[in-house]
């Protein structure tokens, strides 16, 4: 709901969304009093989602880009692999083979034949780093069905990396699409995700830690991303993709001590150390397009 109010220009909260989309229901009474359903504050805290009738009255009122950009987020697999209850093989079989493709060939066994159903690898390590560096909804989804999936193999290593790959996938949708309701999507996941899923059987200091650790963490990351993109050296979507996954396989720390320097710098003049701000430019270059790509300043 936070992305239908931010293509509506309006406020996010619960009366502005029904003044726009259903304003017929907004009544007063005879002392002037005004009267709602507030069932839009219900979709904005999650608690409930909108119905198709609903939704074709969201999609109605934005431009058939944004709408379509809506129904695909609203209709996206994160919400399949988040859903609540005992989920079977077959459940998880089904998600799968949704995903895009890119991410189908990261964790199914190559089928020759054609003939025979696909077969999960055993997930390991470079699995999960292959989704994490994706750095989107799609294999986040996956991250999280593999945390949840008991049908599948997963060696002791890539428990670990999957336990941190989602926990920090998390603290981004924290500051991102979950902003407004952080606390929720936390509660969520620790009573509904965390406890029935491998998440609970590794790295327990990570989800452990509470709701405050890790929107500790979240606000970092995000104080990190601004400061890059103040400093230019991230624009696109693509960028930001690979900032935050490259930086978490280089000197987090180093990177992060330069980031604050040059941001802090009058001139924003970068640190001339080759393993920190220069390592993670660099890297990120090889894999921009030529117009994207970032020039390294001194």
């Amino acid at each position: 709901m936070e992305k239908v109010c931010a293509y509506a220009g309006i406020a996010v909260k619960g009366y502005q969304c029904e003044r726009l989309f259903e304003p017929g229901t907004i009544t007063r009474k005879d002392d002037g009093t005004r009267m709602r359903s507030c069932k839009w504050d219900r979709y904005l805290l999650g608690t409930h989602s909108p119905s198709p009738q609903t939704l074709r009255k969201i999609y109605g009122h934005m431009s058939p880009s944004q709408a379509k950009a809506l129904q695909v987020f609203y209709e996206h697999p994160m919400w399949v692999a988040l859903a609540e209850g005992p989920l079977d093989a077959d459940y998880w079989q089904r998600f799968y083979q949704s995903l895009p493709l890119s991410i189908q060939q990261l964790i199914f066994k190559r089928n020759t034949s054609g003939s025979q159903p696909k077969s999960l690898k055993i997930i390991r390590d470079s699995t999960v780093q292959g989704l994490l560096r994706i750095w989107n909804h799609d294999a986040f989804a996956c991250l999280i069905a593999l945390c949840r999936d008991k049908s599948i193999t997963v060696d002791f290593q890539a428990q670990q990396s999957l336990s941190f790959a989602v926990h920090k996938y998390v603290q981004y949708l924290l500051i991102s699409d979950f902003s407004h309701i952080p606390m929720l999507l936390w509660t969520y996941f620790e009573q509904v995700i965390v406890e029935d899923s491998r998440l609970s059987k590794c790295d327990l200091d990570l989800w452990q830690g509470g709701f405050e650790q890790t929107f500790c963490y979240a606000q970092a990351m995000l104080s990190f991303l601004l400061a890059a993109e103040d400093l230019g050296i991230v624009g696109s979507f693509k960028s930001q993709q690979l900032f935050l996954y490259w930086k978490l396989q280089g000197n987090t720390q180093l990177i992060n001590q330069e980031l604050a320097q040059a941001f802090n710098d009058p001139h924003y003049v970068l640190p001339e150390s080759k393993s920190g701000l220069n390592w993670l430019i660099a890297t990120m270059n090889k894999h921009l397009a030529k117009h994207q790509q970032v020039s390294i300043r001194h």
